[in-house]
């Protein structure tokens, strides 16, 4: 809680130096106790501030800022900056951040900042191994789960296989989202790209206890209704309908000779920036678009 005589205040941490050249956006969550949009009536109350020891923050060679938007008082938010327009001299040596609270009093809460780029198959590739790999043992030792076998893996492992990527025509999200507030406006971005990703866990092992050891094991973390982190976002786990099947590319059934699980991932991709900046007042109107095939 901050309190009306901490307006104008800031907390400063050191960093780094760190070299963001690599990296989209950062990315932290946000949650406040009352809606802050820029507008007259719900003014910002947080601000956020990068620097390096060429640039420092607020110095004349470095303007760049943020504001923290708070569009639900009731739960955290995922508030992404983009570091396109960040100065060069602190975009490879970040070496401070500052948080400025600008109105008071207020309810401030903020998860550690996080330099991100959005790659959505190694993004998932890489919360499905965390989420199987190593985390079961047998006969004490723990069970890999790979992506590639290697020549000497060694059995029982889990295999994971994505076999399909597919545009999720049904789950077109149609409206655009606000990011990257400053005094100077604000950046629209793409809602992002709906797909479906197929992936096919395999288990091989010598025995039957092994195989329904470790069916047990996947069923538990990745059956129905489950989700799966990705990027911090949650998305749903989904099963394939019974009558579909996994077919090879002349069409016919793909024979297995190992014991497999079919799961289908519904992700989305990270909003993009679209080119061109807005400034309040800005009115939309949200719609969504469904794609039905004929049949």
């Amino acid at each position: 809680m901050v309190s009306a005589s901490a307006a104008g205040h800031f907390l400063e941490r050191s960093v780094g130096p760190v070299d963001l050249r690599g990296f989209d956006d950062i990315e932290l969550w946000a949650g406040g106790d009352r809606l802050a949009d820029g507008t007259a009536e719900r003014p910002f109350f947080c601000e956020v501030r990068l620097g390096s020891a060429e640039a420092p923050i607020a110095s004349a060679a470095n303007r760049w800022h943020r504001y923290v938007p708070v569009a639900d008082p009731g739960s955290p938010q995922r508030v992404l900056f983009s570091l396109d327009d960040l100065p060069a001299s602190v975009r490879t040596a970040c070496s401070a951040i500052r948080i400025t609270f600008l109105d008071a009093p207020a309810s401030v809460r903020l998860t550690p900042p996080a330099a991100v780029r959005p790659q959505l198959l190694a993004d998932v590739d890489a919360a499905l191994l965390a989420r199987l790999d190593d985390r079961l043992s047998l006969g004490g030792t723990p069970v890999r789960a790979v992506l590639q076998v290697a020549r000497d893996q060694a059995k029982p492992y889990l295999l994971l296989v994505n076999h399909s990527i597919e545009h999720a025509l049904t789950r077109v999200p149609g409206e655009e989202i606000r990011t990257d507030f400053t005094r100077n406006g604000f950046v629209v971005r793409s809602a992002g790209v709906p797909y479906d990703l197929g992936y096919r866990i395999e288990v091989v092992a010598e025995r039957r206890e092994e195989v329904a050891a470790l069916l047990e094991f996947v069923l538990a973390e990745l059956g129905p209704g489950s989700t799966l982190r990705v990027g911090g976002v949650e998305f749903p786990v989904d099963w394939p309908a019974p009558w579909e099947r996994l077919l090879d590319g002349t069409g016919e059934a793909l024979r297995e000779e190992r014991t497999s699980l079919l799961i289908s991932i519904p992700a989305v991709t990270r909003p993009r920036v679209v080119p061109r900046r807005a400034v309040l007042p800005h009115r939309g109107i949200p719609a969504e678009a469904a794609y039905h095939a004929d049949r």
